[in-house]
């Protein structure tokens, strides 16, 4: 059964986790329960009410990081019956980890013990919640565009919920419309596929832009996978991947729906045909299409009672009667629930050597990375972990912070080294760029007059802007910028941040677009000097974090909205901490956070940020290229 879920190459290690760690504040680590393409999957205990849950660890260098989006997808889709419920995303050490619900097995699971038939009666009733389940998405904005039995689970067993189907796994959703203006994304053809080749829609294989009728089409497919047992394009050999997906859509397009429908109820053929008559554009009339499976079980004379084939499997025990087979599903659905992650059999002695190897270099890495971590004051703490997403946005737990560890302080001439090798490349670019741009606007008014008028005055009568920032150039700016170890906008007695205190400099000073890019991108930073691999770490991770912060928040003060999606967007992979001060104290955050904020948010570090045209009218307009899912080109058929 594994062999049928996407499998994917991952960059994120093997990494092993106690059973007494507890993450997420509340959230105990159990034993692990399966591997699959973002990293491990482990049982937990929320230790608050003592519910079993699913903790996802993910890299933090993962190529293609996944675990926030999806994160971010159940949230957008919370409150649905039928979608899990996430409950924590946040990151421990070197890794960011998923809480979620734990689910029964998937549908392709069930549909194996069922010896790979379902009744009509059971695959009405599915028909009904499926159909519901991607209308309540539909109703969301989204299209779901990977519709297979794998990505349908059952709730877990001996609960209410034992028989509620639930959909999971939206790695490669999509915004289908505005979800302000409801206005729809265009037509298109030549795009590239997305999806599972079995079930996905004749369009999809023809190059066209995906929609609602392409998920309901999709559905469609399933339907008859469970009554036939296969589909007629299953099997089909061709040289290349490419040629095999062009035969599977050949042989959708020649096979008519009588002929794929003959032998079973005529209302599988009007919702197929209804399906495929969709325009582009059209909203799908929902009731209509279950309305035609509620025909089928009148017509058998049965009712929708919710007892399903595998229900009345081992002589009506139920497919979870028997202690392994109950063992066995568990595990693997498990896995499946959380993105078809693939079961892994006990390592061998090699395997055990070669995985104990690995978590040695993994210690001796994050060894030498807490050795070359930048030195802060003896009154300051390290922070062991981060300010969380938590489901309840207004909860927010700083108790973790570990007051017993502090930063190790570097030799004194390896710092006096470093500082004078961090200021050469982005100092010497100000120094040819030191003048300010009279005259100049920005959105239509003055520079300075981007942050209002009580916090500017309260910025120029502090002390850090007299003392430090009063007589600064663009030149010597930078010595400013690198000592920065915090961002934050108004702390104490409405106090500015040395950070605020920059930003309206920089506004003052106006340098060249192209020397905040640098900021961002620090991509000259890291190469412009030949300096010891402990000294790059260092000079990476701990100085340049928060130029890099600053040169964004300028950027989304002065910049046009497609250059902050195209600067911005990228630092969503940078996932370095970031201390914040504010009127309570200190906090943490992280870069990814910080980015996301100033995308999102219309307030941040206290200041009004301008308005930001959506990404969705930029891409209307040809402006930018659309976001896709990294998921995007992956296929499967098997």
């Amino acid at each position: 059964m594994a062999g049928q879920h996407r499998q994917t190459r991952s960059s994120s290690s093997t990494h092993s986790v106690s059973s007494s760690n507890v993450v997420g504040v509340h959230y105990k680590v159990g034993r692990k329960i399966g591997e699959g393409s973002f990293g491990i999957i482990y049982e937990g205990i929320n230790l608050m009410n003592n519910q079993q849950v699913a903790i996802k660890f993910e890299s933090r260098k993962s190529d293609a990081p996944q675990l926030r989006e999806e994160f971010r997808a159940y949230k957008t889709l919370a409150g649905i019956s039928g979608i899990p419920t996430a409950y924590y995303f946040g990151q421990e050490g070197l890794h960011s980890i998923l809480v979620i619900d734990i689910l029964g097995p998937s549908l392709e699971d069930l549909f194996d013990m069922c010896s790979r038939k379902f009744s009509i009666k059971t695959v009405a009733m599915l028909a009904k919640q499926m159909i519901t389940r991607v209308q309540s998405i539909h109703e969301r904005n989204l299209i779901y565009r990977d519709i297979k039995p794998d990505n349908f689970l059952i709730g877990r067993p001996n609960t209410k919920y034992a028989n509620t189907i639930y959909l999971i796994d939206f790695g490669m959703a999509k915004l289908y419309r505005d979800p302000k203006t409801k206005q729809h994304i265009p037509y298109r053809e030549k795009k590239s596929l997305s999806g599972t080749a079995r079930y996905m829609s004749v369009n999809t294989h023809l190059g066209r832009e995906q929609s609602r009728r392409d998920d309901l089409e999709s559905l469609g497919h399933v339907f008859m996978y469970f009554l036939r047992g296969a589909l007629p394009w299953q099997g089909l050999k061709a040289a290349t991947n490419k040629q095999k997906y062009e035969r599977i859509g050949e042989k959708k397009q020649t096979t008519s729906v009588k002929d794929l429908c003959e032998g079973f109820p005529e209302e599988f053929g009007l919702y197929l045909q209804y399906a495929r008559r969709l325009d582009f554009e059209e909203n799908p009339n929902y009731d209509y299409m279950k309305d035609l499976f509620d025909k089928v079980l009148n017509t058998l004379g049965e009712e929708d009672d919710g007892v399903y084939d595998w229900m009345l499997l081992n002589d009506g025990k139920g497919w979870e009667s028997r202690s392994s087979l109950y063992r066995n599903a568990h595990r693997h659905s498990a896995i499946v629930a959380l993105n078809n992650a693939v079961s892994s059999d006990r390592p061998g002695r090699q395997q055990q050597q070669q995985q104990q190897q690995q978590q040695q270099q993994q210690q001796q890495q994050k060894q030498q990375r807490r050795l070359s971590s930048k030195r802060y004051s003896n009154q300051h703490n390290m922070y062991r972990s981060t300010q969380p997403m938590l489901s309840d946005a207004g909860v927010v737990n700083y108790r973790t912070m570990d007051s017993t560890h502090q930063l190790l302080l570097q030799q004194q001439q390896q710092n006096e080294l470093l500082d004078d090798q961090k200021r050469g490349f982005l100092s010497r670019c100000f120094a040819e760029n030191p003048n300010y741009h009279e005259g100049a606007s920005i959105h239509g008014r003055h520079p300075l007059h981007l942050i209002e008028k009580i916090t500017r005055e309260r910025i120029q009568n502090s002390l850090y802007w007299k003392e430090k920032c009063y007589g600064l150039s663009a030149a010597t700016l930078m010595d400013r910028a690198f000592e920065l170890e915090y961002i934050g906008g108004m702390y104490g007695n409405h106090q500015p941040t040395e950070f605020l205190c920059l930003t309206l400099k920089l506004l003052t000073l106006l340098p060249e677009k192209d020397i905040i890019i640098e900021l961002i991108k620090q991509e000259d930073v890291k190469c412009a000097y030949v300096i010891s691999a402990l000294s790059e770490q260092r000079l990476t991770d701990d100085l340049t974090r928060y130029l890099r912060a600053l040169g964004a928040f300028y950027l989304r003060l002065t910049g046009k909205s497609k250059e902050i999606y195209q600067y911005l967007e990228p630092l969503l992979n940078d996932y370095r901490k970031l201390r914040v001060r504010a009127g309570d104290g200190y906090s943490l955050t992280h870069m990814d956070s910080f980015i996301d904020d100033l995308l999102h948010k219309d307030r941040v570090c206290d200041i009004i940020l301008p308005r930001l045209t959506s990404r969705y009218v930029l891409e209307q307009n040809d402006e930018l290229e659309p976001r896709e899912s990294f998921l995007e080109d992956e296929l499967d058929d098997e």
